[in-house]
C-alpha cells in the first residue's frame, strides 16, 4: 500500500476508483469489445477484491457497462448486497466532460469501476497537482476527501492470486471458493 498526502484529523469521505481486473488479450478478442469478460486471473482478482477492500466503507457501486467491469465488482456487490449501477460515463470511450460531470455527482462512499484511461482522468480531475501512476488491472485508488478537497490518496494493489496465466488453480478469498480451470 502506498499513501500520498496526509489524512485530515476530521472525518473524511472516500471515493474508490477501481480499474477492472484482468480480461485477457484485447487483440485475441473478436467480438464486441464491451462483451470481453474477465479471464481466470481476473475472476480470481474479483474474488480477492472482497478481502482487499473489506475495511473500506462502500455504500454504492457504479460501473462501466462493459462485461469485465461488471464482473470485477460482482462478488463484492453480492457479499455486501449492494446493487451495481451501470454508468455510461465510466465507459472506455467516455468524453472528459461526461467523466468530470459524473464524478461530481458521485456520492462519497461510491466505488467507481472503470478502465485504465478513465481511472487516470478521474484522479487527474480530483487531484491535478499530484502525479499518480496508472492503475494496474484490479488495483484501486482510495481518494480521501474533506469538504470536497483531496486530503489523501491510498493505492490498493491488485489482489494476489494463486491462478497462473494459463488459468489453472483455485482462488480462495474471504471464505469464497471459485474453481477455475
Amino acid at each position: 500500500r502506498c499513501a500520498v498526502g496526509t489524512p485530515s484529523d476530521r472525518m473524511t469521505e472516500t471515493l474508490i476508483v477501481l480499474r477492472h481486473a484482468c480480461a485477457g488479450d484485447r487483440q485475441e478478442w473478436t467480438v464486441q469489445e464491451d462483451a470481453r469478460p474477465l479471464d481466470a486471473v481476473g475472476l480470481a482478482q474479483a474474488l480477492g477484491l472482497v478481502e482487499q477492500l473489506a475495511d473500506v466503507t462502500i455504500d454504492r457501486i457504479w460501473t462501466s457497462p462493459s462485461a469485465r467491469c461488471e464482473q470485477t465488482v460482482g462478488p463484492m456487490a453480492a457479499i455486501r448486497r449492494i446493487p451495481v449501477v451501470d454508468q455510461p460515463w465510466l465507459a472506455e470511450d467516455a468524453a472528459v466532460p461526461e467523466i468530470v460531470d459524473g464524478v461530481g455527482r458521485a456520492p462519497r462512499g461510491t466505488l467507481l469501476c472503470t478502465h485504465g484511461g478513465v481511472a487516470s482522468r478521474i484522479t487527474t480531475h480530483l487531484a491535478p497537482d499530484r502525479e499518480l501512476p496508472e492503475l494496474d488491472k484490479g488495483a484501486a485508488w482510495l481518494v480521501r476527501l474533506d469538504a470536497g478537497r483531496v486530503v489523501g490518496i491510498e493505492l490498493r494493489e491488485a489482489p494476489a492470486t494463486d491462478v497462473d496465466a494459463a488459468g489453472r488453480g483455485v482462488a480462495e478469498r474471504s471464505g469464497l471458493r471459485a474453481a477455475v480451470r
